[in-house]
């Protein structure tokens, strides 16, 4: 049941695309189709590679969730821009006891641009993508939309 799952992220190639079923499948083209007015990573790869993706991925029942963020516990959080939503999320997870840094591109930390004086100024770590992204346990890109393919090809070996 989609209304009582999360998905969690697609590393794992473990779970075959076949075991989601027609309905969920449909409502996945028809999401695919409504958001691919927008241009970011995933909208830009052909629905065959977006289903691929997604049958990395699982579906995460509401009992992991028991526990708040213990997943989390110990691991390093890295969010990838710090606009609203970047730093709104960062506070938050913070506040829920998780270990944040903003990873920047560098003429943003140089430069002092909003993102950087967002983090800073709110008490992070910031560092550049190399700094930051290779120690990470979890990375959320936060940037938006317009800029997801950019930071995807900046960070992806």
């Amino acid at each position: 049941d989609l209304s009582s799952a999360r998905v969690e992220g697609c590393s794992s190639s473990s779970h075959a695309l076949s075991a989601v079923s027609n309905q969920q499948t449909s409502m996945f083209r028809s999401l695919c189709r409504t958001a691919a007015v927008r241009s970011n990573y995933f909208n830009t790869l052909s629905l065959s590679e977006q289903l691929d993706q997604l049958g990395r991925c699982r579906f995460m029942a509401r009992g992991e969730f028991a526990a708040g963020v213990k997943k989390l516990e110990g691991k390093k959080v890295v969010i990838v821009g710090c606009g609203a939503q970047g730093l709104n999320q960062g506070l938050n997870m913070r506040d829920s006891g998780c270990d944040v840094s903003y990873a920047l591109r560098q003429d943003a930390i140089q430069n002092k641009r909003q993102s950087f004086l967002n983090a800073s100024e709110n008490g992070f770590k910031v560092g550049t993508y190399d700094e930051l992204i290779p120690g990470a346990d979890l990375v959320c890109n936060l940037t938006p939309d317009k800029q997801h393919t950019a930071v995807v090809s900046s960070v992806m070996p």
